[in-house]
C-alpha cells in the first residue's frame, strides 16, 4: 500500500477556502456600501446593497461611480478665518431635495418634516 502525500495547494481544499475568502469579501463590501449610502442619506440604500452583494466588486466600482459627490463652495467673508478670510461650506448636492419625515403621534401617518398638520387625520404635529 503506497502513502499519498498530502499537498494543500493541489486539493479542492484550497478553492474551498478561496471561494469562501471571496465571499466574505463580497459581504464586506456590500455593507461597506450600504453603510456610506445611508450616510449621503441615498433613498435606495437597501438595493445598493442587493446590486453590490449579487455583482461583487464591480457593484461597488458602479456605485461609486454614480453615488451623489459632496460639493465645497468657498465664499469670501469679512471674518477671520483659517483660510485667509475664505470660509468652507460643505453641503451635499441633493440635500435640497431629500426631507426628511416625521409621524403622527395620533394615526401614525408619514409626513414631510415642515408640515403642521398630519395629512390623514388633521391633527397637529409637534
Amino acid at each position: 500500500m503506497q502513502m499519498m502525500d498530502f499537498d494543500f495547494f493541489s486539493s479542492p481544499m484550497i478553492l474551498m477556502f478561496f471561494m469562501g475568502g471571496m465571499g466574505l469579501l463580497n459581504i464586506l463590501f456590500a455593507i461597506l456600501v450600504y453603510n456610506d449610502a445611508v450616510n449621503q442619506n441615498i433613498p435606495n440604500a437597501s438595493l445598493w446593497f442587493v446590486i453590490v452583494l449579487v455583482t461583487s466588486f464591480l457593484g461597488a466600482v458602479i456605485y461609486l461611480l454614480f453615488k451623489p459627490a459632496n460639493r465645497y463652495s468657498v465664499t469670501n467673508s469679512g471674518g477671520s478665518s483659517n483660510l485667509n478670510g475664505s470660509n468652507i461650506k460643505i453641503f451635499n448636492k441633493n440635500t435640497h431635495s431629500i426631507s426628511r419625515n416625521i409621524f403622527c403621534s395620533s394615526c401614525g401617518t408619514k409626513n414631510v418634516s415642515d408640515s403642521k398638520y398630519c395629512e390623514n387625520c388633521g391633527e397637529i404635529i409637534q
